[in-house]
Formats: C-alpha cells, structure tokens, sequence
C-alpha cells in the first residue's frame, strides 16, 4: 500500500475517534425501586451532547478512567459496535454506565437526556409526561444535583415538570 494511502486511512481513523464517543451517548437508568425482581426494572436513558463539548468530554473520561494509560477513551469507543472485538467492546459498553460521568455531564450543562427505546417512551408517556418523539430519541429531562439535610442527591426533572 502507498504510504499516501495509508496516511489517509490513518487520518481518517483518527478523525472517527475523535467523535466515536457522540454517536454512542451516555447511558442513564432510571430504575423503579417497586420492581427490583423482574430483570429489566430499568429505563434505558441516553445523554448525547454537542461536536463542541466533545472534547471536553473526552479529556474528562480520560482523566477519569485512562489518565495512566496509553490507551484512551477514543481509542476504546471506536469498538463499541464491534463484536468481533468482545473484550474490548464490553469494556466500552460498561464504561458508558458509569453513573459518575453521566451526573458530570449534565452537572456540567452538557448534553440532554433521551429515551432510548419506543417501549420506555411509551411507559414515561402513559405515566402522564408529555414529550415530543423525535425519531429514536426523544428529550425527556435532565438531572439536577440537591441538598437533602447534609447530603447532596442527584434527582431526575422530567422535561414538563422543568417547563
């Protein structure tokens, strides 16, 4: 292969790691403390942010989880949808569950939060939230950081409620 070639296949690899991370969100559960046995208790929640902040994300998952290592968070992204790769797209799959990076994001004002799938959609609409469904995401809340006595809690704020 010409070394032309190759120089842009690796600018392209480059690049494509660079915003692997804004094609994947965020996961966020929203879990139903009176349903803890059926296996799926959970809402499937997204938080996707804007190309702008990306970096900035990027350098935070990376002080986080990757600041001693020679492998990065762009480095382990770009595996999520690949299955060939198990090891390392299970890696990628659980860091995106991490809890304490989803209330940093939106702490932070980045990003929105989005149902992932039309069934919990459904379930959040039918519990009297009026949302718009924008194709397979829709903006459904954000979370916001209280005092309760001498602690501080994370709660979720429906979009309605918010407006």
């Amino acid at each position: 292969m010409e070394d032309k070639n190759l120089e842009k296949i690796l600018e392209i690899v480059d690049e494509y790691k660079k915003y692997a991370c804004l094609e994947y969100g965020w996961n966020l559960n929203l879990w139903d403390r009176d349903d803890l046995v059926s296996g799926y208790p959970f809402i499937n929640l997204k938080i996707f942010w804007r190309k702008e902040e990306n970096q900035k994300v990027i350098d935070k998952v990376n002080e986080i989880f990757f600041d001693d290592l020679d492998v990065k968070y762009e480095d382990l992204a770009i595996f999520i949808n690949n299955y060939n790769a198990v090891e390392c797209h299970n890696a990628a799959c659980s860091l995106l569950d991490n809890s304490y990076v989803a209330e940093w994001l939106l702490k932070n004002g980045i990003g929105n939060v989005y149902c992932h799938y039309d069934e919990d959609y459904e379930i959040l609409r039918n519990a009297g939230l009026k949302m718009r469904h924008c194709g397979r995401f829709a903006n459904v809340g954000k979370l916001k950081k209280i005092r309760r006595g001498n602690k501080e809690i994370v709660i979720f704020i429906p979009n309605k409620i918010r407006e």
